[in-house]
């Protein structure tokens, strides 16, 4: 069945100055709370504020979209905001816009500092506002682009996160970019542009001085000196008319995203200026809307490049991938997550999407949610069933619901290539985590993960490759590899960790020797992340069952100890 596109879409323009031109009394559409005014920085800037929209009626904690204004960094406002214009809250998304510091207000980098400690206000929030912690997606124009990019290249960049909440990520899941600049020097030096080299230009006011005389400020500043492989999906759009910004600025970051292979889309609108006209065309914002559909609703995610975006989600209106199925009755097969593909009888599951065909098992818990939810990963020779439906049935009692995959070297007859924490396994991993978050009874703010051997080879590789998507994470008999090309993740992998991490070890442990929970405690002790290696004496390998209720017992603690569990439940 075809879902109608939501015309609302067509009037989507963000040309700077449009898009700041409606002032506070602007009219909240039908159905949508609007929460104004909101302070981030307890004792900050005046401009330390944000706006928050909310469905009137939701189920279950919702994707946000957070609207970065343009203006050159020296004007506009919060009160502009094109995705609540364009019928996201009607259509089941939380819509936040915020205010950050001007250039004359201090210089770079309080805008981007800004801009994180509103992300960690948020997530710090979620609960409050029934919002997915792990579900951010941030738009911006012009200036409001070039800090929408530079929010999705530098979530490991710990520099820019200063202030409250630092215990939350500053992390986006998706961005989208208009018209943005990136490497003010290549900027400043197109022919047709190079009145942006002055000191009193726009760029030159960020920076404290002119773009030439500072080029080490226009690095940091520029969202391409922070890539890395584990940045979000990024949409760019710009115009190949644009007089403001050169379309050289969107091409540099494009090409720069898909070298370090970040899955990136870049359309080109011919004609088109800086913001106008060609940008509040419906194929523009069906683009958008499916964008992020794919990405925060829909569950799709990769590495590489996007050849087009126009197919990327079922529908393209921002109302598809909420509600897909669901309402039919057991055992009838059916749709009990919003994740396409997924489909539950009693406590066994499968998934297929493309190359994807995956098993396994779910637990829930009784009662009414949202309810956290952990993930839980065997070991080598073991199964989704074998193991972790021990291990499920004892923490469906936490109150925790719980998702366990067959991973390649599932039994006997498992993949010895591909097994531990390979791509292919995370990749499961991931998978799992978007069907628990599509999942209405599920808390997306609260998610955990456990495993054992092989499985905590896969734990580690799943925060590794997500970083803040996880609440807390916890291994036993498992740890990292100093190098790469072993089944357990590497050194280099362990350093993008920044999930609160519990080690349990037996001392005589010869499988998975403790040397490797040592290794990686020290990786997380030097990036200061919150973590804690116990070390039972006389134990080996099977920790997980010659002490189970003394490891139930400590990962319950750490759970709750950590966010990812109420210390009521049972």
């Amino acid at each position: 069945m075809k879902i109608p596109l939501f015309p609302a879409l067509a009037v989507v323009s963000v040309i700077a100055h449009a898009a700041n031109a409606q002032g506070p009394n602007t009219r909240v559409p039908e159905g949508v709370r609007a929460h104004r005014d909101i302070v981030y920085v307890e004792g900050g800037h005046e401009r330390h504020e944000l706006d928050l929209y909310l469905p009137e009626k939701s189920q279950g904690p919702l994707p946000l979209i957070i609207w970065v204004h343009g203006g050159g960094w020296m004007n506009g406002s919060k009160d502009g905001c094109p995705p609540l214009r364009a019928g996201y809250v009607e259509s089941g998304w939380a819509v936040a816009s915020i205010n950050y510091r001007l250039s004359s207000h201090a210089v770079f980098p309080a805008q981007i500092e800004d801009c994180k400690a509103a992300i960690r206000w948020l997530r710090a929030q979620a609960g409050k506002y029934g919002l997915d912690a792990g579900r951010f997606g941030v738009w911006g124009s012009s200036a409001g682009g070039h800090l929408a990019a530079l929010l999705g290249t530098s979530g490991d960049v710990r520099e820019f996160d200063t202030g409250a909440h630092l215990d939350q990520s500053s992390r986006v899941q998706a961005v989208c970019d208009y018209y943005g600049p990136t490497d003010f020097t290549v900027f400043v030096t197109t022919p047709g542009y190079e009145s942006h080299a002055s000191d009193t230009s726009p760029e030159a006011r960020l920076l404290g001085g002119a773009v030439m005389q500072n080029k080490d400020k226009a690095a940091r500043a520029n969202p391409i000196t922070h890539i890395s492989k584990d940045d979000p999906p990024f949409l760019i759009v710009h115009g190949d008319q644009d007089p403001t910004v050169p379309i050289n600025q969107s091409q540099l970051l494009f090409r720069e995203l898909g070298a370090a292979g970040v899955n990136a889309h870049f359309h080109t609108i011919k004609g088109a200026g800086h913001g106008g006209p060609g940008f509040s065309g419906e194929d523009i914002g069906q683009m958008v809307a499916a964008f992020f559909n794919a990405r925060l609703k829909n569950g799709i995610s990769g590495t590489g490049t996007l050849a087009t975006l126009g197919t990327a989600a079922p529908a393209g209106d921002p109302r598809a991938g909420r509600d897909g199925g669901r309402g039919r009755s057991a055992p009838e097969p059916r749709e009990a997550s919003a994740a396409k593909g997924f489909k539950i009888e009693g406590e066994h599951w499968t998934f297929r999407e493309g190359d994807l065909a995956m098993s396994g098992i779910l637990l829930k818990p009784g009662g009414k949610g949202p309810f956290p939810a952990v993930l839980i990963s065997h070991g080598l020779g073991g199964s989704a069933r074998s193991f972790g439906l021990t291990k499920a049935r004892e923490m469906v009692r936490w109150g925790m619901v719980c998702i366990a995959p067959d991973y390649t070297h599932t039994g006997a007859g498992g993949d010895r290539v591909q097994f531990g924490a390979s791509a292919e396994n995370v990749r499961r991993a991931s998978t799992c985590l978007e069907i628990l978050r599509g999942m209405p009874d599920v808390d997306g703010a609260r998610l955990a993960a456990y495993g054992h051997s092989m499985g905590g080879f896969v734990t580690i590789g799943l925060a590794a490759s997500a970083p803040g998507l996880l609440k807390a994470a916890a291994i036993t008999g498992s740890g990292i590899s100093p190098q790469e090309g072993h089944p357990a993740p590497s050194t280099s992998t362990a350093e993008k960790v920044r999930t609160p991490f519990l080690m349990l070890h037996g001392a005589n442990d010869t499988t998975v020797r403790p040397e490797q929970s040592a290794s990686l405690k020290l990786v997380l002790d030097r990036n200061r992340v919150i973590n804690d290696r116990l070390i039972a004496d006389g134990q080996g390998h099977p920790i997980d069952q010659t002490m189970r209720e003394e490891v139930f017992r400590l990962i319950r603690e750490w759970f709750i100890k950590n966010g990812a569990l109420g210390s009521k439940s049972k």
